[in-house]
């Protein structure tokens, strides 16, 4: 049984999926958080150059605007709940306290995390609307509670420490980078390496983790109503043109605050 509950800035999802190995699963982002609950399969979650193999029981945080997504290593079902919220709407205090560097969380009890999730599943039966929207609301809440008192795995991801010293230097310097060399020399990296741990742990070339990464920049900037035309340089772009080309291919829209609306797209995860 797959569910689905969604609502402005919230989406609520219990799926299955049967053959994993045949679903294109790619590397993508969110506005906003998603929380991911592992049920059954044989899966690891890949975020910018760290890789961690799950488990049941095991929940994922992944955090705005950063790349991640799911790697079957089998065919076996993978089932899975996943939400994704405005971290505004919740309790500043929870949000606050959760561990800032940890994506992976593992628990003792997984019959308790389960349980808290499968409520969802059972009360679908009974209301829907505002209501079913609310209680799912509430359930969130209280998982993200469970990740601030939970016992952090801190070696449990598998972390490619030259790619993440280069996505580190890109993120602190992602609208000044001129080009892929610049990169290269900071690192005392050749081209072709660097293309080549990018390509095999970050599922894409570091040209496109820049100029994606500038965009979801540009994007954050336009909704809170920046004017594009103005501030497609202070994201890296030398020119509009090239700006405006690459935001409407990622999205799928001109670079307009009128474009946006208030609903999330989740992508397969």
């Amino acid at each position: 049984m797959n569910i689905s509950i969604e609502d402005k800035k919230f989406i609520f999802r219990h799926s299955y999926i049967e053959n994993p190995m045949n679903t294109k699963f790619v590397p993508h982002t969110h506005d906003d958080y998603e929380l991911l609950m592992i049920i059954k399969g044989n899966v690891s979650y890949i975020v910018e150059g760290k890789s961690y193999n799950l488990i049941p029981g095991d929940i994922v945080l992944s955090k705005a605007a950063v790349f991640h997504f799911i790697k079957p290593n089998t065919n076996e079902e993978y089932e899975r709940y996943n939400i994704i919220f405005d971290k505004k709407e919740i309790n500043r205090e929870i949000m606050d306290s959760i561990p800032k560097d940890t994506d992976v969380f593992r628990f003792d009890d997984y019959e308790k995390i389960s349980d808290l999730f499968s409520k969802v599943d059972f009360y679908s039966q009974y209301i829907s609307g505002e209501a079913l929207v609310k209680l799912a609301k509430n359930m969130c809440e209280e998982a993200l509670f469970l990740l601030t008192i939970s016992d952090v795995e801190k070696e449990y991801g598998n972390v490619n420490a030259l790619t993440s010293k280069v996505i580190e230097y890109i993120n602190q310097n992602i609208t000044s980078i001129q080009n892929i060399e610049q990169v290269c020399d900071a690192l005392f990296i050749s081209k072709s390496h660097l293309h080549h741990i990018f390509t095999k742990y970050v599922k894409m070339t570091p040209k496109q983790y820049i100029t994606q990464k500038r965009l979801l920049k540009a994007k954050k900037m336009i909704k809170r109503g920046a004017r594009p035309t103005d501030i497609y340089s202070e994201c890296g772009f030398s020119d509009y043109a090239t700006f405006f080309r690459n935001f409407k291919k990622m999205f799928g829209c001109p670079p307009s605050a009128d474009t946006f609306n208030d609903t999330y797209s989740l992508q397969k995860m």
